[in-house]
């Protein structure tokens, strides 16, 4: 019984962490909110960063060369942290340690 009261909290804190409405976002300023919105496409929080800009007014195509600017250097940040996770499993598969 305890366990699965435990994973019943646990489900829910973690679905409930993952989960966002427009309000969350109306504190931010136009510029991150707009930036935010133009440089994470396909990001599940997306159309509540939308439904924030439309409440607030914001007009986001002045923003767009920050946000691509921004995605290409998360681009690449992302691509680098993968080619150290391979590399770290590669190491650990063939034991290649100094």
């Amino acid at each position: 019984m305890i366990k699965k009261t435990f994973i019943i909290i646990v489900s829910a804190t973690y679905f409930g962490a993952c989960s966002s409405t427009p309000e969350d976002y109306m504190h931010k300023s136009e510029y991150d909110l707009c930036v935010d919105y133009l440089s994470m496409a396909g990001n599940i929080h997306q159309s509540n960063r939308l439904e924030a800009i439309k409440r607030l007014g914001y007009e986001c195509d002045q923003y767009y060369e920050q946000a691509m600017a921004k995605k290409k250097r998360d681009d690449e940040f992302y691509e680098s942290l993968k080619n150290v996770m391979d590399s770290t499993i590669d190491c650990a598969v063939i034991e290649c340690y100094d």
